[in-house]
């Protein structure tokens, strides 16, 4: 799983699923074999949304950034409005992604 802060991407967007799908630098070789099924979107540590990924994809703009298709998933809707654990939780951290096995 991906969590995903979409700190600016939300001032632009009212809507999560917009805000955290797309552009993200993470290293594609992660995403090859779609080891990354669904994607949290947290706003201060809470859970705001929870998607299914059907397909990464690199992205047109630079080559470099990837983000995501997909839709809410469903099976997983009881998350949302519940904190992560603290220890997912890194304060001063520049990155707003991070990969959970």
């Amino acid at each position: 799983m991906l969590l995903v802060s979409p700190r600016t991407s939300l001032k632009k967007s009212y809507n999560i699923y917009e805000a955290v799908r797309k552009y993200w630098k993470l290293k594609a070789k992660l995403l090859e074999k779609n080891t990354v099924p669904y994607v949290f979107a947290v706003v201060n540590g809470v859970i705001r949304g929870v998607f299914a990924v059907d397909k990464w994809l690199l992205s047109e703009i630079d080559g470099i950034r990837i983000y995501f298709e997909g839709r809410e998933a469903e099976n997983l809707k009881s998350y949302i409005g519940k904190r992560i654990p603290k220890k997912y939780c890194r304060p001063g951290v520049a990155n707003p992604t991070l990969y959970i096995k």
